[in-house]
Parts: structure tokens; sequence; C-alpha cells
């Protein structure tokens, strides 16, 4: 790699503060996916702000939040669009490729000299303006060269993104089967209260720990509310529990355990399932243990019962609290689930485990494509050899 030489960030880009027009989509900055179109982030966020008042960006120029972007919120823009006045756009200046920018920004060294030029008291409110962005040293290779590291990584980027979208898209096609089958089967089905099929138990063991108390793997709400099923693969944080807690809070294979309190209600009863439980797990605070009672329900398609619409509008509707919301017992107890036969629940569960085991797998594949494409960001943005760069295009 031939460099031209060290430079700053201000002689790479020039801040575009040109108005926007009417018919562009509105646009927003996220951490993950970079720059998106509003409409397709979960949660809407609507602008009171006519057209002309937002900023334009245009495509290949690179947009960043002021207040995030020593956390990596930027993005590239793919067409022309409108963005917050609160951000900042980058013009890329000739000689300099708008991908390889935008990864050059997503290194470690310079996310480490985003901060270090950021202003502010504290993390949460640091901020870094286009004065203090183009006083940022940096050392860009040739033309070129940014144009084959550009190429390489996309492509990385672009492989990435097929394996998530296709992790999505398996994981949609289980769960409509899942519900479609459960619709299918509720004229042969049983409706039980969880109380006559479950045992409810909510747990009081916190993250204090106790030199008196045994050590233990703790389960806790961040398990539950990200993970489908909890294994002995997964990493537990480590504990504390008296005797009396272990043996009433441990969790057992096919244990379902739900999340009990919440600060927004459409996160409570959130729900896992116990699969090969590593020894000495025990059931955290803040959390719920829904124990079917043997002969009649499976602990795994009661998990997956907790993510029906039925069940999530009971326990939106159960759930009390002004500005933090949760479930007593009761309610949990008084749930009513829709159980069909034995034969269903034994294809229903199959098709629930085979799909687990291939999404692990498939979970372990994306992250070494992650950590493969972070340490060919390494090497691209860093080595001298122009044939290096040239051999890792073309692997």
């Amino acid at each position: 790699m031939i460099y031209a030489g060290s430079c700053r960030l201000g002689d790479l880009f020039e801040s575009r503060r040109e108005r926007g027009r009417a018919g562009l989509p509105l646009m927003s900055v996220t951490l993950n996916d970079g720059l998106v179109e509003r409409e397709e982030l979960d949660r809407k966020q609507d602008s009171a702000l006519a057209p002309e008042d937002h900023l334009l960006v245009r495509q290949g120029d690179i947009a960043y939040n002021m207040m995030r972007m020593w956390q990596g919120a930027l993005g590239l823009a793919e067409q022309d669009g409108l963005v917050s006045p609160a951000y900042v756009v980058l013009k890329p200046k000739p000689g300099i490729d708008p991908v390889y920018a935008f990864h050059l920004l997503k290194s470690p060294r310079v996310r480490y000299l985003l901060w270090a030029y950021s202003y502010g008291i504290t993390d949460d409110r640091l901020r870094l303006y286009f004065d203090d962005f183009s006083k940022i040293p940096v050392t860009v290779p040739d033309l070129s060269t940014q144009e084959l590291v550009g190429k390489t990584l996309s492509s990385w980027d672009c492989a990435i993104r097929k394996m998530e979208s296709l992790i999505r898209l398996d994981r949609g096609n289980v769960d409509h089967t899942v519900r479609q089958v459960l619709a299918d089967s509720l004229d042969s089905s049983k409706v039980f209260r969880l109380a006559d099929c479950t045992e409810v138990v909510v747990s009081s063991v916190d993250k204090h720990q106790a030199e008196n108390e045994e050590a233990v793997r703790l389960c806790n709400y961040t398990d539950v509310y990200y993970q489908r099923h909890l294994d002995r693969d997964h990493t537990y944080e480590t504990g504390t529990a008296s005797q009396s807690e272990i043996e009433k809070f441990q969790l057992r294979e096919g244990d379902v355990v739900i999340t009990k309190d919440s600060e927004d209600p459409k996160d409570i009863g959130v729900a896992a399932c116990v699969v090969d439980p590593p020894e000495n797990l025990v059931c955290g605070y803040h959390l719920a243990i829904v124990r079917p009672l043997k002969g009649l329900i499976d602990g795994v398609l009661l998990r997956a019962i907790f993510a029906t619409q039925s069940i999530r509008r009971q326990l939106f509707v159960q759930a009390n609290g002004v500005t933090r919301f949760g479930l007593p017992v009761k309610a949990i107890e008084s749930l009513e689930i829709s159980v069909p036969k034995h034969d269903t629940q034994r294809k229903l569960t199959g098709l629930l485990l085979a799909a687990e085991k291939r999404w692990k797998v498939q979970h372990r594949t994306l992250v070494q494509m992650k950590n493969e494409r972070d340490a060919l960001i390494q090497l691209l943005l860093r080595q001298d050899s122009r044939e290096a760069i040239e051999r890792q295009s073309h692997a």
C-alpha cells in the first residue's frame, strides 16, 4: 500500500448544510445498521419538522449523530434523503472513497480518536462537532487502493447481511409454522389455566454475593430476554445463594422462565425454556419459574405458547404498575392456554429443538464471519502491501 501521507479528516470531508426538500425519505442513524429509513425502524420516529427543516444527505455522503459518534453511530448514504438537523452530514472531497472512509471511521483506532476529540462532562453527554471532527489525524492510501479495500470489506458486509437475513427468515418460518399448527389444533386442544398445568415460583435471588452462601450460576433477566433456550453452552453470571434458595429456585430440564417485571409492559412474560442446564443454575430476581406438571405440557412448547398473541394480550392486561410494571403470582397462574394433544406436542417440540440446534450453528457461523471481517479490517486499514490487499480481495 502506498500511503499519501498524514492528513486530517477535514482534508477529506466538508460539512454539507444543504436544506432538505420534499419527496425524499426520512432517515436515521443507528448503531448497528448505519443509515436507514425511519419507517424501517421497529419503533416509529415521527418528525414534526418540515422537509426543508431537515438536512439533505446525498448518495455517498456519511451522516453521523454528534452525541453518539464516539460509539460508531454513523451511516453511509446509499440514496438521497433527509436527516435530523442535529446530525452532521459529511461530503467526501476528491481523493477519498466513501466506502473506504466509512470503514475507516468504524475502525478501533479512529473510533478511539472520535471519542478523544468529543467534548462533554460524561460519556452520555459527549458531542463531536464538525470543527473538532475535522482536526482528527488519519493516514489514508491512494484512491485506487481505497476503492479496492472498500470493495473487499463491502463484500464481507454483504455476506454477513445475507447470513443475518437467512437466520431471521428461518426463525420467522418456524414461528409461523408453530402458530399455524397451534391454530389448526384449537378444536382438539384443552384449555388450562397455568395453575392447573404448571407450578409457578417467583425467584427472590438477587445478584449480591455473600461469603456464607454457595456459589451458583445465575440465570438473569437478560439471559431470558435474549434467549429462547437456556443450556450449558450459554455463559451465565456467577452469584451466590443459600441452600434453601438453591432447593427452591434451581432450574430443571423443561422449566420455562419468564420476565416478571419491566418498565415496559410489552417486555413482561418473555419466556425461555431450560434445555440441558448446567449444574447449580439458579433463577434470578425479576423472573418467575413456570414448571410444567408432568404429562400435561412440554416446556419447549410452553415457551412457544408464551410468544403467541393470545398470551401476549393476557399478559398486557394483567400487568400492574405506572412507571414499572409487574405480574403477581396469581396473575401468572390465571393465564389461560390451549394445550394440543400429545402427538401434536411431540411434533412441535421436535421441530423447535431441531430448529434451535440449527440456529446455534448459524449463530456460530455468523460470529466467525464477523470476527474474520473485523480482523480483515485491521489488516486492510494498516497493511503496507497492496499485493496483500489484492490477495485478500480474491480470497
